[in-house]
Formats: structure tokens, C-alpha cells, sequence
């Protein structure tokens, strides 16, 4: 037996040695081949470099090392830029330079035609003035993302951006909206906060201020946007439920949570004179005296005292007011929440309802919004009530009333059962906010329907309207902003 193992063992010993002097050869074989480098720079940077058609992982300007002796295919590819391809020879453990520079290779410029609908827009690409009009392309355009706006006059300018690609066509085309008649402002055109707009009033110097439930107190000059919320003024609440400029140009704010004023300058708190915080309507009198309505009564603010009417301690009648007015008597109009109108002389409350309208009982004692007109007659709106368990339905409508008698009216084209807010204009013209489009009449028999198929709306669903200082109209929508129709177009 021990004979048998040392015959064995100088012939294990044998084996390993010669399987590790093969091992040893096949590296060095290896390594005389792989240690040819090509160093690869590019214009513009950041070109991923593929060898043999694989990704090799880099990136301009980078070294490819190792490369075995012989032909290789490179390829420089750029995200703006169409591929560079090219062979290469190595051999020998060489170093090889390689520039690939895309901005002297005409090949590699950009194409782009820029369209509009309607024609003659001026260009502008990436807010440089180019001197051309629409239809035009621009060849030997760099490569890279450009920004195209187009303007003409009286459309509203409109861009986009997009990437041109070196050896490429790409087109620009934009309908530009015509603004003769009117024009919208959204969230998406516009630096407007949300497309839900609700109270607007309109001041001396023709600034507009509008109203949002959520994003705060818009003011709009014509051309500038700003925004007073909670976290940039003095503001307690971002849910604006009301809008009012007095007489010395001061703009009366009611919010779901307070009272404030607005002097150009700094704003001013009063909520503390209020026993219920949500303001619902603000109107100032004959006398310069100030009224504000909330759901805990009316208040009255005669620039030096503040006075307070409630259900407990006057003749009011309901402390859930909706609106208010004042008509040419002086007297002040409270439209309610269930109890119709209450009328205050400065002495007697006088209280109207459907049990002493003459008008029956069909369209309802919830009254959203009351008017007095240039004339003094006085419109109020009526809310449209479902039918409800224990509840008393009510179509809804609207009614006016002349100084003698009430009267149910129907207006031809509009849907006055389903009015949100009315409005009188300088011109004695009656705006009536519904659910299904903005109304409008003078005369009952020539009344107009503002909608989003007829005019500058993006939605039917109407707030409010308002009359600014040149005669242009601006109509607030429920989700689609703001919109502008210009005088002459209505």
C-alpha cells in the first residue's frame, strides 16, 4: 500500500502544476490585446457613447480603455442630435483623440415650421422677436428645447415648448383665441389661483376684484394678477363670500370667517364687531353709512359706531341673510334664508313674504339675491327648493316689485329658476347669474342668453357679473375663471 501512494502523489503534484502555467499564459495573451485607449470629447457634452453597438455605460468626454486590437464602430449618441457614427483601427496599445463636434455639421441643425391659426402672427422663439410671420420655417435652427409664442393683434397670444432635433422637422402650430368680442383667464392662461370665481366688484380706478372659496382675493389692473390670502396679508380666511367699494374708493371684504377693509394699502379688521363671522353681503347707503349682512343679522357702520339689528333686538325678522340693497327711498332690502324680504326705513321693519306678496306660494320665501334698478324697482330671486321629506318644494323664480304690487316674471331664454346672483348696471341693464348661462335684459321682450357655445365663456355655470369703467363686462363662473366680453359685443 505505502508503495502505491508514492507512485501517486509525483503525479498529482505534476497535474497542478501544469494547469496553473496554462492559467499564467492566457492572461498575459489577454492583457497585450486590451490596452488600446481612444479618448472621445464631444460638442455639446453629455453624449452617451456606445461601442459595437452596445451602451458602454459613458459619457462625453470619456476614455474607452482596453479596447482590443482592430475595428471598432463608435457611436456618439446626443438626445438633440441625430447618431455619429464612426470606425476606428487600433493596434499596438495606441492612444487615440476623437472630437465629435455637432455645431459645425449643418446636417445636424434643426428644422421648425411655425403654423397659426389665423395667419400673420409675429414669431418669437424663446421670447426673442425672429422679424417673421406665420406660416415661416426656420432651418438651421439649433438644436435643443425652444419656447414659440405667437402674437396678433386682438388674439390673445398663446406659445408652447417643444425639443427640435438636429437633422429633424418639427412643427409649431397654436390657434390663437380672437379677443374682438371677449376673452377668458384661467389657471392654465392666466396667474389666476382657480377657475372658481365667485363675488366681483369693480373700483374707482378701474381695478377689478374678484373672489374665490378656497384661494384668497384676486386683483386684476387690465394687464398685472395679485393674490391676498392667509399666508401673504392680514386676511383670516381665503373663502371671499363677498365684495364691496364704497364711495371714498375702500373695498369691503366679507369672508366666511370675518370683516375686512382694504385701503390700497394695509387691511383693516373689524370681524370683532360681527356675532356671526360669515359674511354674506355689503352695501352702502345714501348717507355713507355702511351695511354688512351675515348669517347673525345685519350690522350698520356709520364711520364712526357700528350698530347691530337681530331678530332678538329689532324688528328683523330672520338673522340668515342672504343679500342686500338699497333703494331710492334710502330704505334697506334684506333678502333671507326661508322668510322672504325684510325692509328697514330707518325706523319700521316691513316684512315681505309669500303670505303677503300676492304671488302665490309656488316659488318660494328663499330669496338669494335682491336688486334695486335704476328705475327703483326692486328684482329678487327666489331659490329653486327640491322636494324633500318634510320640506315644502318651491320652483323657484324671479319676481320684481314696482312700489305697489309684486309679480312673478318670466324672462324669454333665461332660466330664472335657477338664478345664483342679480345685477343692475349704470345702464339700467339686469344681469341675471344662473346655473345655465348669464342673462341679460332691459326690456323683458329682448332678452340675451350668455353661454359657453354663444360667448367667452368656458362654462355656462355663472356667479356674478360686473361692469368695469370702459364698459366691459366680467363674468365670474363656477370652475371656469374669469371671463372678459368686451363693449359692443353684448
Amino acid at each position: 500500500m505505502k508503495n502505491k501512494i508514492y507512485l501517486l502523489l509525483p503525479l498529482f503534484v505534476f497535474v497542478l502544476l501544469s494547469c496553473g502555467k496554462e492559467t499564467m499564459t492566457e492572461v498575459e495573451e489577454v492583457l497585450s490585446k486590451t490596452n488600446n485607449r481612444i479618448y472621445i470629447v464631444s460638442n455639446p457634452s453629455n453624449a452617451v457613447i456606445y461601442v459595437d453597438q452596445r451602451n458602454s455605460g459613458l459619457k462625453t468626454p470619456d476614455s474607452l480603455k482596453w479596447l482590443t486590437d482592430g475595428k471598432h464602430t463608435l457611436t456618439i449618441k446626443h438626445k438633440y442630435f441625430i447618431d455619429t457614427t464612426l470606425t476606428v483601427n487600433v493596434s499596438g496599445g495606441e492612444i487615440t483623440n476623437l472630437v465629435v463636434d455637432h455645431y459645425k455639421n449643418p446636417g445636424h441643425m434643426g428644422n421648425l415650421s411655425c403654423l397659426s391659426n389665423p395667419e400673420s402672427a409675429d414669431i418669437f422663439i424663446d421670447d426673442i422677436p425672429t422679424n417673421e410671420k406665420t406660416p415661416f420655417t426656420f432651418k438651421g435652427l439649433l438644436p435643443g428645447e425652444h419656447k414659440v409664442k405667437l402674437v396678433l393683434p386682438m388674439h390673445r397670444a398663446d406659445s408652447l415648448s417643444l425639443v427640435v432635433i438636429g437633422g429633424d422637422y418639427k412643427t409649431a402650430y397654436l390657434f390663437l383665441d380672437d379677443t374682438t368680442k371677449g376673452l377668458y383667464y384661467t389657471s392654465m392662461n392666466s396667474k389666476i389661483p382657480s377657475d372658481y370665481t365667485y363675488p366681483i366688484a369693480v373700483d374707482s380706478s378701474n381695478v377689478k376684484w374678484i373672489g374665490t372659496e378656497g384661494q384668497g382675493l384676486i386683483r386684476f389692473d387690465g394687464k398685472n394678477w395679485s393674490v391676498f390670502n392667509t399666508t401673504n396679508s392680514s386676511l383670516s380666511s381665503n373663502m371671499i363670500k363677498c365684495l364691496f367699494v364704497d364711495k371714498t374708493n375702500r373695498l369691503w371684504i366679507g369672508l366666511a370667517g370675518g370683516l375686512f377693509t382694504f385701503n390700497g394699502k394695509n387691511f383693516i379688521d373689524y370681524s370683532s364687531q360681527l356675532k356671526n363671522k360669515f359674511v354674506t353681503s355689503i352695501v352702502e347707503d345714501k348717507n355713507g353709512a355702511v351695511w354688512i349682512a351675515s348669517f347673525g343679522g345685519l350690522l350698520k357702520y356709520d364711520g364712526n359706531s357700528w350698530q347691530s339689528f337681530t331678530k332678538s333686538n329689532s324688528g328683523l325678522h330672520n338673522d340668515l341673510i342672504y343679500s342686500l340693497t338699497v333703494d331710492k327711498q334710502n330704505r334697506i332690502w334684506a333678502s333671507t334664508n326661508g322668510d322672504g324680504i325684510a325692509v328697514y326705513n330707518g325706523t319700521l321693519w316691513q316684512k315681505w313674504n309669500m303670505s303677503n306678496m300676492g304671488i302665490g306660494t309656488r316659488i318660494g320665501d328663499v330669496i338669494l339675491s335682491v336688486i334695486c334698478d335704476q328705475d327703483g324697482i326692486i328684482w329678487a330671486a327666489h331659490m329653486r327648493e327640491e322636494l324633500q321629506v318634510g320640506a315644502i318644494k318651491s320652483d323657484g323664480g324671479l319676481s320684481r316689485f314696482d312700489g305697489t304690487k309684486w309679480t312673478i316674471i318670466s324672462v324669454p331664454q333665461i332660466s330664472t329658476q335657477y338664478i345664483i346672483s342679480l345685477n343692475a348696471d349704470r345702464n339700467n341693464n339686469k344681469w341675471v347669474a344662473t346655473k345655465f348661462g348669464l342673462g341679460r335684459f332691459n326690456n323683458l321682450n329682448a332678452a340675451s342668453i350668455f353661454t359657453k357655445v354663444n360667448a367667452k365663456l368656458q362654462t355656462s355655470y355663472t356667479n356674478a357679473a360686473a361692469l368695469d369703467r370702459i364698459g366691459d363686462l366680467y363674468v365670474t363662473t363656477l370652475g371656469g375663471g374669469l371671463s372678459k366680453l368686451r363693449k359692443g359685443s353684448f
